[in-house]
C-alpha cells in the first residue's frame, strides 16, 4: 500500500489464538476433534496442516503487493493495549493507525479459503479505490 502521512500501510490479521508450543497443540487437538466450535477460523483456514499455510493462501497474499503481517491475540494486545474488538479481525495499518477492515463475524462466516481470499481483497478495495481516483485526477 502507499505511504501516507502516517507511515507505512499494509494489512494486520489478528488470530484469536495465542502462540507457543502448548497453545499450538491445544487449538490443533480442538480443530481437529471439534472444529466447529473452534473460536478462530482464520486459524482453521490458513492453519488446516501441520505443515505451515496452504500453499496457495502463501501465493495469494505474495501476489497482494503489500506488506502483511500475521499476529496472535496476546501480541496484538501488547502493540495495542486494551483495545476493543472481537478477534480473529483483520485491520489496515495506516502508519500507527488501524483501521478495521473485518470483523470477527465476517471471518468466522468464512466457510473456504476462497471465501477469506475475497474478504482480504475487498479489506484492500478502499485503498485501490483512493490510489485510482488519484490516478485520474488532473494534475494541476
Amino acid at each position: 500500500m502507499a505511504h501516507g502521512d502516517d507511515g507505512p500501510r499494509g494489512l494486520l490479521f489478528v488470530f484469536n489464538t495465542d502462540a507457543g508450543l502448548l497453545a499450538a497443540l491445544a487449538d490443533a487437538a480442538h480443530r481437529a476433534c471439534t472444529p466447529d466450535t473452534f473460536h478462530c477460523r482464520l486459524s482453521t483456514l490458513i492453519r488446516a496442516s501441520p505443515f505451515g499455510p496452504p500453499g496457495r493462501w502463501v501465493k495469494f497474499i505474495g501476489s497482494l503487493g503489500v506488506p502483511v503481517r500475521f499476529v496472535h491475540r496476546r501480541e496484538f494486545l501488547a502493540e495495542q493495549g486494551d483495545r476493543e474488538v472481537a478477534l480473529p479481525a483483520l485491520f489496515e495499518q495506516q502508519g500507527r493507525r488501524l483501521v478495521l477492515r473485518a470483523d470477527a463475524a465476517a471471518i468466522q462466516a468464512a466457510a473456504t479459503l476462497d471465501d477469506l481470499e475475497q474478504i482480504t481483497l475487498t479489506a484492500l478495495r478502499p485503498e485501490r479505490e483512493s490510489l485510482r481516483q488519484q490516478a485520474s485526477a488532473p494534475s494541476g
